[in-house]
């Protein structure tokens, strides 16, 4: 029987660079919304660096962490992990389109999922939003979601008679979504997103549903 060929081992070392220096792949595919720019900024804020970029030193060019770069670079920072390959263009282009559809591929276990996001504890509302994104995209806390909606829809059947809700681009949708991530965290005990709007209201000391204030 011929011997089993083993893996090559492409990695040639790691190091820091100047993300300046750091050359986009001009054949790059991935795009970034601004929500994923915030939600990247506040982890990188929160926790720090846990992943290199990777480099391939055959043509100077970014295989991965385009975003990461271009954060730490409007971030202003100095230096940043950099993973050293070694790969011709061909292998470049090949490892470039899968990389990220392979890590896309792998499903998710709700149970072992479900038991991590109840142990997380942040208060940084884009990623509170992140976590309830992955949440409702894998069904856990989905009544409570569903719920949510209803009464979402219902609190918008009622406002909408004197008010739009109208927003001017992508970031004030966020803000708008990061706002409801914080009445949520807040008012933990209220059941429905009305609930928590009239409690938030109320703490303010403005007028309320009812259109008295907490002097009236």
């Amino acid at each position: 029987m011929a011997e089993k060929e083993q893996w090559k081992n492409r990695i040639e070392g790691s190091g820091l660079e100047d993300p300046k220096n750091l050359l986009p792949n001009p054949a790059n595919w991935r795009t970034h919304s601004d929500r994923q720019k915030h939600t990247l900024n506040a982890v990188m804020q929160e926790v720090g660096w846990v992943q290199q970029v990777i480099v391939n030193k055959g043509t100077g060019n970014l295989i991965d962490g385009h975003l990461r770069v271009a954060t730490a670079i409007e971030n202003e920072e100095s230096e940043i992990p950099v993973l050293y390959v070694n790969l011709t263009p061909e292998e470049e282009s090949l490892v470039l389109t899968t990389l990220d559809p392979l890590s896309g591929m792998a499903g998710a276990d709700p149970d072992a999922l479900e038991d991590i996001l109840a142990s997380l504890e942040t208060e940084n509302l884009s990623i509170n939003a992140l976590i309830e994104d992955l949440a409702t995209s894998t069904g856990i806390g989905l009544a409570a979601e569903e719920d949510d909606r209803i009464a979402g829809s219902q609190s918008v059947k009622e406002i909408t008679i004197q008010y739009s809700l109208v927003f001017d681009d992508e970031d004030q949708q966020k803000d708008w979504y990061d706002f409801l991530s914080y009445l949520r965290a807040k008012y933990p005990a209220k059941a429905h997103v009305a609930d928590r709007i009239s409690a938030y209201v109320e703490d303010l000391g403005v007028r309320g549903h009812s259109g008295r204030t907490k002097d009236s």
